[in-house]
């Protein structure tokens, strides 16, 4: 999941890195989820990302240049509908990959990371849940059932909200323990305003 980065051969502590389990795959419910990364701790004054979603026939569908925070911080990538991204089908997986351009001609150069998304129906169980479920309550459900993005997405939500709340912050750090993520669930997130 880390790349190494060549900047002036310069090594950040963390790489580039998904927030993401380390089978590199994970379900979501929405139709247009939102993905994170953690950007490492170099200078990104002048260089953006880009985030890139390819469907089951190989096709890329969807292209999206991500302005970049600071680095040493996770930053989030929405999809957001476009007339040629329908909404993910269910049942169908999609390969991603974001790239941070530090040079846009040579690529070779570039970071980037990959993965799987694929969307899933929620059982009913699950679907009569979520329906009576507070939003604190939310992301427990989603970690319990395996269902990745929305779990982390929620979390962030709320941590966003609620940046001192120690429940959230320990929920949040949980999560991405359970993914070997521990160093990155210290980093802030980027774009809670």
């Amino acid at each position: 999941r880390d790349n190494n980065s060549r900047c002036n051969d310069y090594q950040p502590p963390i790489g580039l890195t998904a927030l993401m389990p380390s089978s590199n795959i994970g379900v979501t419910l929405a139709e247009y989820p939102t993905f994170f990364f953690y950007v490492p701790d170099v200078n990104l004054e002048g260089v953006e990302g880009e985030f890139i979603l390819i469907n089951q026939d190989d096709q890329e569908i969807y292209k999206k240049i991500v302005a970049l925070p600071a680095g040493d911080s996770i930053v989030r990538v929405k999809l957001t509908p476009t007339p040629t991204l329908p909404p993910l089908e269910v049942g169908k997986s999609y390969y991603w990959i974001f790239s941070i351009l530090l040079d846009k001609v040579d690529r070779s150069g570039n970071t980037d990371v990959a993965g799987w998304i694929k969307r899933i129906e929620p059982n009913s169980a699950v679907k009569n849940q979520l329906v009576t479920a507070t939003d604190k309550a939310k992301p427990a459900i989603y970690a319990n059932n395996g269902i990745w993005y929305e779990a982390l997405t929620s979390l962030a939500n709320l941590h966003c909200a609620s940046p001192n709340d120690k429940t959230i912050n320990a929920n949040w750090r949980s999560l991405l323990q359970q993914v070997e993520l521990t160093e990155i669930a210290k980093k802030p997130l980027s774009q809670c305003n």
